[in-house]
């Protein structure tokens, strides 16, 4: 039997080292969608960018079940945009903004090592089928779409407010979802979040979708741009009007036996 995954991974203290940034770069991860198919996973490849084009050091990674393919498409775009903003942005003396990049990189890094150490365990104890779920992705996902921001300080205020970790990222958009049995004046509400509507309503450059979850599509014309905006996120420094904000809405429909009323709730 082989050992038991952690289940989170906590937010880091600090940056990684530059031997450890070196060695975190190395590695990216892709669907290969040229692969033999196998009924309900995709093919999940580990790629060493540093070896030669014409003889990249690649293969076969971990198999995953297939229901998480976009949200496998976002979380390596994210690692990978953040990789695009550390190589081709122009730093000058940005101390603290080269700081908060190295510590999302490296928290990324965190959470991508332990799915993979998660679906190996999977596999090995012979559990991981199409309908397998990874605690550790669940976990990563219900933060993103619900909060958008993975950091410490916004993570305990989400739960000091009394809000719940209870959505299915699978059934995220798909319907009306969690009935909490829990009464409100009355009034009993469910949550909706939709990931369709994530998509909208995140930054562009946070937005994989724009470039077809391929970080390298992006111009170097527009990395300045998208380095100052990713800066202002996550140093939760005031942004313009003019930027798309992070606003991740919850529907809370409260229902009686008279009227539906239907509230927008945003978070930060």
């Amino acid at each position: 039997m082989s050992e038991v995954p952690i289940l989170y991974v906590s937010w880091p203290n600090k940056a990684p080292t530059t031997n450890a940034l070196g060695n975190i770069r190395q590695i990216r991860y892709f669907i290969n969608v040229t692969s033999p198919p196998r009924k309900g996973f995709v093919d999940v490849w580990s790629i060493n960018i540093f070896s030669p084009k014409d003889k990249p050091l690649e293969g076969h990674w971990r198999w995953f079940p297939a229901a998480y393919t976009d949200h496998l498409k976002r979380i390596f775009y994210r690692f990978n945009v953040y990789f695009r903003v550390l190589d081709d942005f122009n730093w000058g003396k940005r101390p603290q903004e080269l700081n908060a990049l190295k510590i999302y990189i490296g928290y990324l890094d965190k959470v991508l090592d332990a799915i993979w150490d998660e679906v190996r365990v999977a596999a090995e104890n012979n559990t991981l089928n199409s309908t397998w779920r990874s605690t550790i992705f669940d976990k990563w996902l219900q933060i993103e779409c619900l909060i958008g921001r993975h950091d410490a300080d916004s993570l305990d205020a989400y739960k000091k407010a009394g809000k719940l970790f209870q959505d299915d990222p699978m059934e995220l958009g798909k319907c009306l979802l969690n009935i909490f049995n829990r009464d409100f004046l009355n009034y009993r509400y469910i949550t909706y979040l939709d990931w369709t509507s994530y998509e909208s309503e995140t930054y562009e450059w946070h937005n994989g979708t724009i470039w077809n979850y391929d970080a390298n599509a992006i111009p170097k014309s527009d990395i300045e741009d998208i380095g100052e905006a990713m800066f202002r996120w996550m140093l939760k420094r005031d942004v313009s009007k003019d930027d798309k904000g992070m606003f991740l809405y919850m529907f809370i429909i409260f229902v009686d036996t008279r009227d539906v009323l239907i509230r927008r709730t945003s978070f930060w």
